[in-house]
């Protein structure tokens, strides 16, 4: 599942930088 990981995580960090935007 490691290109589910990947995924997720690159999702988070894009979910977390228009958050902060």
């Amino acid at each position: 599942m490691f290109f589910f990981d990947a995924l997720v995580r690159r999702f988070f960090s894009i979910f977390v930088f228009i958050k902060c935007t």
